[in-house]
Formats: structure tokens, sequence, C-alpha cells
């Protein structure tokens, strides 16, 4: 058995004098967006990672992990624009979240290894903070992967990850937009490893 311990601290992510281009504005709002520029800060929040692996045989290995995402950071999306429009305040109110992981390692043979696995990731967004670009709640993740040894000296891998949210509905109450949404995604890697 191995244990494993990760932290990963805050991260402040300023940006300065950025340029923002308004652009598909009314000729009657014209005046009211004109280009500048902006100032504003997003947090990345702390993250602390409890993991194990156990080895159930010699070919067998089966990995388990917590993460926990220190999300009540993020209060507050604000941007401070340079042309007098003042600053725009986008509350966001974010909870702490956690991503538990289960995953197993199976070699077959000399030549060939399977893994699997799956996690749910909770989300870090109140029902009533959604916005289009965190509109999602909790996600389920299946994985699948593989590594075939060609020769000696090279590896093919390949791995597929698929996540799953239920239908839900949520809402913006700060500027009284709402929505339903379903997101999905696959995805779909391949590698190839050469050691000389």
């Amino acid at each position: 058995m191995s244990l494993g311990l990760s932290y990963r601290s805050q991260v402040d992510l300023e940006a300065r004098n950025e340029k923002a281009d308004f652009e598909n504005i009314p000729t009657s709002l014209a005046a009211v967006y004109p280009d500048t520029t902006f100032d504003a800060d997003l947090v990345l929040p702390a993250e602390l990672t409890i993991g194990m692996t156990y080895q159930i045989n010699p070919q067998t290995l089966l990995a388990v992990d917590i993460n926990r995402a220190y999300w009540n950071e993020y209060e507050s999306l604000d941007i401070e624009f340079d042309n007098g429009a003042g600053t725009s305040v986008n509350p966001r109110n974010y909870d702490d979240s956690n991503i538990y992981r289960v995953g197993i390692q199976h070699q077959m043979d000399d030549e060939l290894v399977l893994r699997a696995g799956i996690y749910l990731d909770e989300t870090p967004v109140p029902s009533n903070y959604v916005t289009p670009e965190t509109a999602r709640n909790d996600a389920l993740g299946l994985t699948a992967g593989l590594s075939y040894r060609v020769s000696e000296n090279m590896e093919l891998d390949g791995s597929l990850l698929i996540i799953r949210h239920d239908e839900f509905e949520g809402e913006y109450e700060p500027e009284n937009f709402e929505g339903e949404w379903q997101p999905s995604a696959v995805a779909i890697g391949f590698g190839l490893n050469y050691t000389f």
C-alpha cells in the first residue's frame, strides 16, 4: 500500500490594463460601450488531495483519491473598466467541493496493460449563481485506457473519457438569468512513447 498527500496553494490571477474590445454594438449604444482597457482578478482555488494505491496482486493495482477544492474564496468576478463605465460586479459565492476517484490497472501480459476508472465531481456552483461559463452540476466521469508494448523501445497508449451531467435548471439571481443545461463530453486520446 502507498499513501500520498499533495497541496496546491490558492493562486490569484491579475489582469491589468487589458484590452476590452466591444463589437456588434447598436449605433445608439456605441457611445456607452467604447473600446477601453480593464482590470480584473480571478481566483484559482487551493486544492488538497489525499490518495492511496493498493497492490491487490502482482498484476492488479487499485487507486483511490479524494480532492478538495477550496472554491469558497471565489466570491465575485469584478471587472473595472477604464473608460468611466465603472465596475462590472458579478457575484459567484462558490462553495468548497470534492472529487472522488477510483481506478484500477491490470497487467494482462508482458505487452498489454488495461485501465478503468470512475469519478464523481461535485459542483462548487450554487444553484442560484449559475452563469453560462459555469453551467453545470455534479458530473460523473468514466475512464478507460490501455498501453501496448510494441517493442522493447516503443509503447502505444490509448484513453477514453466520458463525462455525463444530469439535466438541470439553474439561475443567476443577480441578473435575472436562467436556463436548462445537460452538458456532456467524450474525449479520446492517443500516445506514442519511445525510449532510447
